[in-house]
């Protein structure tokens, strides 16, 4: 899709509660049979923990449907949700 687009997503967080984790961006790709979503454009990662922002993320995903691994390209910024530094 495309336009703002808007994921979100539960994981078990270390504390074994769930939390949940939202991706913006103005473009998603979803190929499953490559088992990889790529989201491009103003990228816009927020967690409880930390906002990431890039131009780019992909993310490969399991058999299960889980994000196995991502990467993250295009002016990339990590910010920690408490301090925001």
């Amino acid at each position: 899709g495309s336009g703002d687009v808007v994921t979100v997503a539960t994981f078990a967080a270390a504390d074994e509660t769930t939390s949940e984790a939202k991706v913006r961006a103005r473009a998603l790709t979803y190929d499953r049979a490559a088992g990889e979503a790529r989201y491009e454009g103003d990228v816009v990662l927020t967690d409880p923990r930390a906002v990431l922002q890039c131009q780019r993320l992909v993310a490969t995903l399991g058999a299960d449907g889980d994000v196995e691994r991502a990467a993250l390209s295009g002016g990339v910024v990590l910010r920690d949700a408490t301090s925001w530094r």
